[in-house]
């Protein structure tokens, strides 16, 4: 009777994972692709005040290095996850001011071999600014603001969570136990079989892009404000996942 419920069913791509047949992002090529490598920030904030292209660019095969004057300055927020959504917008695609180590500042590209040896060539100087390692030098007195204008003069974000703050101490004086502790834990990743990648296609006014994405309906609408293009221009493609959470 039931061929679905309490029924053990085989995961569909499995077979082709362990054996190597599936096709991740990372595994298509497209006609006359090139490859783009980025250069990530070494300082935890400042601003980016000239980018030393000259090495880079005497690499035999390299197409160009584009930084963020080349790029659109529109902000956004990579967890948006439909149209029109309130929220925060603080990133850029490509950064002249860094806001931690890793940041992104430059892309170089042509293919993978050469844009990676070409991006540890490019020279990036930068004016130091004061930061912010730990919520609790994000609250003191005179704390560097990280993202001006966002936060009325400080690193905090307020959110309406439906309780007042005289609810929440009539909750605590009601309280039979009260525990307060401070966790820490290092980053970590969920190990996926395939790396972070992504392909863009554009073609007469159309831009098909190919992305490791779980929520590829944000892929779209980010794509769509940053690059100013109409939704129906723009189209997502997410080939099979190596891994999620």
């Amino acid at each position: 009777m039931y061929k679905v419920i309490s029924s053990s069913l085989p995961i569909h791509d499995a077979v082709g994972k362990v054996t190597g047949e599936i096709e991740y992002t990372g595994d298509i090529k497209l006609s006359n692709m090139v490859y783009g490598k980025l250069v990530l920030s070494t300082i935890p904030h400042g601003k980016v005040t000239s980018i030393d292209k000259t090495e880079a660019l005497a690499v035999e095969g390299i197409l160009g290095v584009l930084t963020y004057e080349d790029f659109p300055s529109t902000k956004y927020n990579s967890a948006l996850r439909f149209k029109d959504r309130d929220i925060i917008k603080s990133e850029t695609v490509l950064s002249q001011e860094v806001h931690f180590v890793g940041d992104r500042v430059a892309v170089v590209a042509e293919t993978q071999k050469i844009a990676e040896k070409a991006a540890k060539l490019v020279k990036v100087f930068y004016e130091e600014y004061p930061a912010v390692f730990d919520e609790e030098g994000a609250l003191k007195e005179g704390a560097p603001v990280l993202h001006e204008g966002l936060m009325a003069g400080n690193n905090v974000l307020t959110i309406n969570a439906g309780a007042s703050e005289e609810e929440m101490e009539k909750g605590f004086a009601e309280a039979d136990f009260i525990f307060e502790d401070k966790v820490k834990i290092p980053m970590v990743s969920q190990v996926p079989m395939e790396n972070h990648t992504v392909i863009g296609d554009y073609k007469m006014g159309k831009m098909t892009i190919y992305t490791s994405k779980q929520n590829s309906f944000a892929v779209r609408v980010l794509a769509s404000d940053v690059f100013e293009m109409p939704l129906n221009k723009v189209r997502i493609i997410q080939p099979t996942l190596g891994g999620s959470f």
